[in-house]
């Protein structure tokens, strides 16, 4: 990564990996308030991983409510 500028992409699909010990490696992709295309959302569920793995898709609402500003999605 270099100063500055984000550049950090898993299998061009993923933008965070978080791990804590004794629990699922999870895999998340974050997208904006336009949504989530499709053709990601297809691109996440065949992306296989090994088991004991999660795959997640975040994305942002319009609404500024409490609670209301960030969705999750796991992806089976």
């Amino acid at each position: 990564m270099r100063k500055g500028k984000y550049t950090q992409d898993f299998f061009n699909r993923f933008d965070l990996l978080c791990y804590k010990l004794g629990e699922p490696l999870r895999w998340i992709s974050i997208k904006g308030k336009a949504g989530i295309p499709g053709r990601h959302l297809k691109e996440i569920k065949e992306f296989v991983l090994p088991a004991n793995n999660i795959k997640e898709i975040w994305s942002r609402s319009q609404s500024r409510k409490k609670g209301q500003y960030w969705h999750k999605i796991i992806v089976e």
